[in-house]
């Protein structure tokens, strides 16, 4: 085989393995996604996935799906800021 057949086998492959989309395992939705990456953020998103990140303050039962959610909740428990109340 020329060098030429093995750029053209190599572009197709690139351009397959970029139009494969992932799909969400939920029935009710049709949400397709490039990366895998996406696909678990959506999922979270669904709730299909419980909320791992638990708030250790003590009497206060809050969990949150995201780190980042859960660090600005422990922010307002510091008073750094008044952005969520425990509930």
């Amino acid at each position: 085989m020329s060098l030429w057949v093995y750029v053209c086998v190599f572009v197709y492959a690139a351009f397959t393995y970029a139009r494969t989309y992932k799909q969400c395992p939920e029935e009710s939705c049709s949400e397709e996604f490039k990366k895998h990456s996406q696909l678990s953020m959506h999922v979270t998103r669904h709730g299909l996935d419980p909320a791992p990140f638990k708030c250790n303050w003590e009497g206060c039962e809050s969990a949150y799906k995201w780190a980042s959610e859960l660090k600005k909740h422990q922010k307002w428990h510091k008073g750094v800021g008044d952005l969520y109340s425990c509930t």
